[in-house]
């Protein structure tokens, strides 16, 4: 819905825990300011940009998801003077035909940038159905107006079967087929024009239908005409005519005329919601909820292994595609390859020069012969050990972001982790790498029937082991193949590379929560001295889902490592609090790699930028932050395909150079060639940076 109110809340401003604030934020790629109240539905105010969500008894996650998704898509997609436009335009059509026709193009849109909302709109609907919040009971469906039907088919689908004539249809699909607002306000007026014209031919046959039973009734009702009579002669009672002395009717009653443009069911779904909303009192704003580790086994229904990946990715790959892409895969092999054998001397160089920079001399306590000549001016007669600094033995795990509002992104990606697990590969560097996502897609819900009160729910999140060190020889070399096929399949919108690939929410806090689990296996089997986690996001994650009845604005509780924990329920500390929790335990580093656009930086919200790091942003496409949000480094990537990905080979460069005889030059052109590349495979030399 389009809103104006300017209202603004106070105290009461408070909401459900679940509601996912920060996914507005995120969805909507500017600040949007979301207030939580006392509003009877939910609305947003295009010229002040504030999101209104109410806050609602028995709303589930998915209607919440449903209704920030529509607003949402009113802030990016609805012009900001929607009402002067449309009324210029066709003052004499009702706005409550744009409302209906308006979301219909906003939600196509918002669901088509965001696929993983798909799920939220079909079940959100599904909900409010089922509760009967439009209204519909039993009533026949053909008994309905035209644009109450129309609204019904949009947001109700296929769960009831809506009626239209032949005459009807090319109107209803202009209505679903509209691209632009101008195409809105071309809908509205042909509606308008088809209703009126219907409707006074059956009008018309109202009135004779009317005035001939009219008839009838003053032929044989004389004695009622004398009782209506004798009744408005008293001191003007209910028999009286309430036209005034001009003929015009004034009743207050809503003119039938008008009723014909209105939708009926989104009517009742408003009165519905505003049924529905709890009371807000300034006391719930200090409601503390205890909060609960969720069980091993909750966490590892969670975690997709690579072989049940491997077998969904089989059933799925057609054969000829993967035959199409045979060539190129070859080629991308080859053009990387060289490079990696490069980065890895490069990398070895420089744990040498650290091991010899950080070496000590130890004296042995045995007479040197050769010095004994010196003993008059120098005390340095006895035998010496020059001990090198240990290399650290060092581990990586990467969680890289498949939310929804990646999917322009995910294909690079892709390609970017197959460099880094062939880099880990060759350098002997154990890793994992893992995509994570949210949506009840997959996962054996009866798993999690054992929550209790105040139990961190991981039944939507879902954690994809894409690559591992486990694999060996031609299994290494047949994942990293799919893998990069898989990437191809992003790019092209062919299909989703698996059921486990699908695009939906962003479970940051959920998965930073397992990755507790993964990381305690991960040292239990490698054992590394030193680890290294990375998160990869173009946002901040939604607010976790904790089981529970009772909402309040703090959480409090113990997560891992026995040490209190409590964060904001809403936008606050949340993913901060988690990830400190997370390094404290897991003694990790924790990088992490932002994803975003130019204007994003300069308005961002979740880093404090200073004017030299903007300057880098626009210069190189990144920004080095320190210390900031939990992560040990952040770097901030431009969102572009020639910042994140290698269209140029290093391996062309250098094929006529010897290594052996020739590693000065080698060196040199590596050094130009990466200095040319600025942000080119940018996660694995981000990774050599901070490891050697």
């Amino acid at each position: 819905m389009i809103g104006d109110d300017k209202t603004t809340v106070t105290g009461a401003s408070l909401m459900r825990a679940e509601v996912k604030s920060m996914v507005a934020k995120l969805l909507a790629k500017e600040d949007v300011t979301i207030q939580r109240g006392d509003f009877p539905t939910a609305s947003f105010d295009l010229k002040s940009r504030v999101l209104k969500l109410p806050l609602w008894k028995s709303i589930t996650n998915a209607e919440l998801d449903l209704f920030i998704g529509h607003e949402v898509s009113h802030a990016l997609n609805t012009p900001d003077n929607a009402v002067e436009i449309f009324f210029n335009e066709c003052p004499e059509t009702p706005f409550s035909l744009c409302n209906v026709v308006e979301d219909i193009r906003i939600e196509k849109i918002i669901q088509a940038e965001y696929p993983g909302l798909i799920r939220s709109f079909k079940e959100g609907y599904g909900a409010l159905y089922e509760k009967d919040f439009f209204g519909l009971g039993e009533t026949d469906m053909a008994d309905r107006n035209l644009i109450d039907r129309i609204n019904i088919k949009a947001k109700l689908r296929d769960l009831v079967d809506v009626p239209f004539s032949d005459e009807e249809m090319p109107f209803v699909e202009e209505a679903f087929n509209c691209k632009t607002f101008d195409d809105v306000i071309e809908s509205c007026k042909n509606l308008k024009q088809f209703i009126d014209e219907n409707t006074e031919d059956e009008d018309e046959d109202e009135n004779k239908e009317t005035e001939s039973s009219a008839q009838n009734d003053n032929d044989d009702s004389d004695d009622s005409h004398e009782d209506n009579d004798a009744m408005s002669s008293e001191d003007g009672e209910p028999g009286e005519s309430l036209e005034n002395d001009s003929g015009e009717d004034t009743t207050e009653d809503e003119d039938p005329a008008d009723s014909k443009y209105e939708a009926e069911s989104q009517k009742n779904l408003e009165e519905s919601l505003n049924d529905d909303r709890a009371e807000c009192r300034d006391e719930d704003l200090n409601t503390i909820v205890n909060f609960l580790p969720p069980k091993v086994k909750h966490m590892e229904a969670c975690i997709v292994s690579y072989s049940d990946l491997e077998k969904a990715r089989e059933d799925n790959f057609p054969e000829s595609y993967i035959q199409e892409r045979a060539d190129k895969w070859i080629d991308f092999k080859r053009t990387n390859k060289k490079y990696i054998a490069a980065l890895k001397r490069e990398f070895e160089m420089k744990k040498a020069a650290h091991r010899y920079t950080h070496a000590t001399t130890a004296k042995t306590g045995r007479l040197d012969v050769n010095k004994l000549h010196s003993y008059k001016y120098s005390e340095d007669i006895f035998s010496s050990i020059t001990n090198l600094a240990d290399a650290k033995n060092h581990g990586m795990l990467f969680f890289v972001d498949m939310s929804g509002s990646m999917h322009n992104d995910v294909g690079t990606i892709y390609r970017q982790a197959i460099l880094l697990a062939m880099f880990c590969q060759s350098a002997n560097i154990p890793f994992e790498v893992y995509g994570f996502t949210g949506g009840r897609h997959y996962n054996d819900d009866s798993v999690f029937d054992d929550l209790v009160e105040g139990m961190i729910d991981l039944s939507c999140t879902h954690i994809v082991q894409l690559l591992t060190s486990d694999l060996k020889g031609k299994k290494f070399e047949r994942a990293i193949r799919d893998t990069w096929i898989a990437s191809t399949m992003h790019d092209s919108y062919y299909g989703i590379p698996s059921k486990y690939e699908q695009l939906y929410s962003t479970p940051l806090s959920e998965t930073t929560v397992v990755a507790h689990y993964i990381a305690k296996r991960f040292k239990a089997k490698y054992r590394p001295q030193h680890l290294m986690t990375m998160f990869l996001t173009d946002g901040e994650g939604h607010t976790i889902n904790v089981k529970h009845t009772d909402y309040g604005s703090r959480y409090v509780g113990r997560l891992f490592g026995g040490k209190p924990i409590e964060f904001k329920a809403s936008y606050g500390n949340e993913a901060e609090v988690f990830l400190k929790n997370y390094k404290e335990v897991t003694g990790s580093t924790v990088v992490h790699f932002y994803l975003t656009t130019m204007r994003d930086m300069t308005s961002n919200r979740q880093y404090r930028i200073d004017d030299s790091q903007k300057k880098a942003f626009r210069r190189d496409g990144t920004a080095v932050i320190d210390g900031q949000n939990s992560y040990d480094r952040s770097f901030i990537i431009k969102r572009s395909h020639n910042t994140l990905d290698n269209n140029e080979s290093f391996a062309e460069k250098t094929e006529n150079i010897d290594y052996s005889e020739n590693a000065t030059a080698l060196r040199r052109e590596f050094i130009k060639h990466s200095k040319g590349n600025k942000g080119q495979r940018i996660f694995v030399n981000k990774f050599v940076e901070a490891v050697a």
